[in-house]
């Protein structure tokens, strides 16, 4: 899908907005940056990370599964 360059900023926007509000923070060091990034692909349709499909973090379970590939 071809999205313009205007209406994708338009997209990452919105999708900042709503991902923000789900991590009430005083300050932006306390952002999880990983969290936003996935909340962020999640609105805009990015394809989840294979490894990581729940956009939590790799646990010790999905890094043995990873190493073993």
């Amino acid at each position: 899908m071809v999205v313009d360059e205007a209406r994708r900023t338009q997209l990452i926007e919105e999708a900042l907005k709503h991902a923000l509000q789900r991590q009430p923070v005083e300050k932006v060091a306390d952002l999880d940056l990983t969290k936003l990034a996935v909340d962020i692909e999640a609105i805009i349709g990015a394809e989840p990370h294979p490894l990581d499909p729940e956009g939590d973090g790799l646990t010790t379970g999905e890094l043995n599964a990873a190493n073993d590939l």
